[in-house]
């Protein structure tokens, strides 16, 4: 509410005999010494109580009120709670009922105001773990993957509670790229049991001395030989390329995330082969003994497989230059294409 004198008078029916001062300071308004910014909050704090905020030489310069979804009496609540109220509240008499506040709330002293503007309100979420409203970045997952059925899928485990954490979280995440690694964390703890079966089959076997020295070298390096090795071991092509075969919907982030950004471990190794693939229709096993040779399909397909969730994985979790860069305006991409594909290689990783 930006007008003073209503304001000041529901203020004054509230507070009967108490002095009030309104006014604007800094484009802001500010009732009794105080300016109400509507905030959000992270997380991860415990909202049983406000938080004090001080200055860098351990003054008090305002404090963080937990209000959002709050039902509250009105007439009840004390003076800072009122003030955040009258900051969020449109109309010219007080509520008839309980009124449930629509944000949380950081009310700063007036005699900081200008400094906290200044220097230490755009960095909010850095110092104090939360975003003013009106600063806060414009993004909104909202795009949903339509489906229209669902398949039983026999033989599967989740034998450890590690397993079935990542997936509740996965399931509960509405942001699709924290989805992605959630179905990405199942990914490693399989190829590291994977590993490790792989060792206790080579040291049963015994003479395997060679083996399990390769075996070790090789889970020293990146993920993705790791990938690769549990995809060979328990995915079948022919049920994984029609979700590779959606890459054809993205081909500009192909292009930059698989070549201008790639990396050596592309089993599709030129651009133009990858091209000649898409022209062709798709990755069917005709087509990749065609383009990448004869009787390669079985192992490429789980290669490919890998090498893009990999890529995908690296492009979320690295914010960093020499990596695609992924943003919001990715989603699509990750909804409709990387998520049903991880999915898929989790489902068929998984499998008895």
């Amino acid at each position: 509410m930006t007008d003073l004198t209503v304001i000041e008078s529901l203020f004054k029916n509230r507070f009967d005999g108490v002095a009030v001062t309104v006014e604007i300071a800094e484009g802001k308004t500010v009732v009794n010494g105080r300016v109400a910014f509507p905030v959000k909050l992270s997380q991860a704090f415990d909202r049983s109580s406000p938080i004090t905020v001080l200055d860098d030489l351990g003054v008090t310069i305002g404090t963080l009120y937990f209000l959002k979804k709050n039902t509250v009496d009105i007439v009840q609540i004390p003076q800072d709670q009122y003030i955040a109220f009258l900051e969020e509240y449109s109309f010219s008499t007080l509520p008839t009922s309980d009124y449930i506040f629509q944000q949380d709330y950081f009310l700063v002293d007036k005699s900081i105001l200008a400094t906290y503007l200044a220097d230490y309100k755009e960095t909010s979420a850095l110092w104090g773990s939360f975003f003013h409203i009106e600063d806060l970045p414009a993004i909104n997952f909202s795009r949903l993957k339509q489906v229209n059925n669902l398949t039983l899928r026999k033989d599967l485990f989740i034998e450890r509670d590690f397993y079935k954490e990542n997936l509740a979280v996965a399931l509960a995440e509405s942001n699709p790229f924290n989805r992605f690694l959630k179905y990405y964390h199942l990914l490693e703890v399989h190829f590291d049991m994977h590993t490790a079966e792989k060792l206790k089959q080579m040291i049963e076997s015994g003479n395997k001395e060679k083996e399990i020295s390769k075996t070790l070298k090789d889970y020293n390096r990146e993920d993705i030989e790791r990938i690769k090795s549990l995809f060979l071991n328990k995915t079948n092509p022919d049920l994984l390329v029609p979700y590779l075969n959606e890459i054809k919907n993205y081909l500009p982030i192909a292009t930059s995330m698989f070549y201008e950004y790639g990396k050596e471990s592309n089993p599709i190794k030129t651009k133009k082969n990858f091209d000649e693939l898409i022209a062709l229709g798709g990755f069917s096993e005709p087509n990749i003994n065609k383009i990448l040779g004869n009787s390669t399909y079985q192992n490429k397909i789980p290669q490919i497989a890998a090498y893009w969730i990999y890529r995908i994985r690296s492009s979320i979790a690295h914010n960093k230059l020499g990596e695609y860069l992924m943003t919001a305006a990715d989603e699509e991409f990750i909804v409709e294409f990387a998520e049903p594909l991880i999915k898929e290689l989790v489902i068929q990783s998984y499998t008895k």
